[in-house]
């Protein structure tokens, strides 16, 4: 379906971008272990997806990436509401300046798991469903190889930083909250 393969590509998107670092909820600003949490705006991709991302660093120098979105096609419902990366930092994300990323798992996006999504959806358009919802549930984080972690460098300034375009190739930026 043309939703799961939009869906991809943000998360890929997502991933090459690296700063993803996020909080599941806004519940885990109350945590004493957050040290900083940024926000996109909901922005409309290329494709027509709807979504923001969350991003929480916490004080042992991990992140994590929060991605909710939806997408309508043809009267169905796409939703996305999953972590899709977490890593390891360096810096100081509650202050302005540069921060270091590196993701260290992010979704499972393999063709296997594309295959497994797109007959979900399907299965569920067939029963009459209006709507679907994909968590971790349906794209596991996977491991990345150590060799093949990549880290890289993203520069805070006035609490805000670039972390992705919408669809007409403008700069999305996330706000420290």
């Amino acid at each position: 379906m043309k939703s799961i393969k939009k869906l991809f590509g943000l998360l890929l998107a997502a991933a090459a971008l690296t700063f993803a670092f996020v909080a599941c909820s806004d519940d885990d600003d109350d945590d004493d272990n957050v040290v900083a949490t940024f926000v996109t705006p909901e922005f409309e991709d290329s494709d027509g997806e709807t979504g923001k991302y969350t991003i929480t660093f916490y004080d042992d120098k991990t992140y994590v990436v929060h991605y909710d979105a939806h997408e309508e096609d043809d009267g169905f419902t796409t939703y996305w509401n999953m972590t899709a990366e977490k890593g390891k930092y360096e810096g100081a994300p509650a202050k302005d300046g540069d921060v270091k990323t590196t993701a260290t798992s992010k979704i499972d996006d393999s063709a296997e798991t594309e295959a497994a999504a797109v007959a979900l959806v399907e299965a569920a358009a067939e029963k009459g469903s209006k709507s679907f919802t994909f968590t971790n549930k349906h794209f596991p984080l996977k491991d990345i190889d150590a060799s093949d972690q990549k880290t890289e460098t993203k520069t805070i300034t006035d609490g805000k930083v670039e972390i992705d375009e919408d669809k007409d190739g403008n700069a999305v930026y996330a706000t420290r909250k």
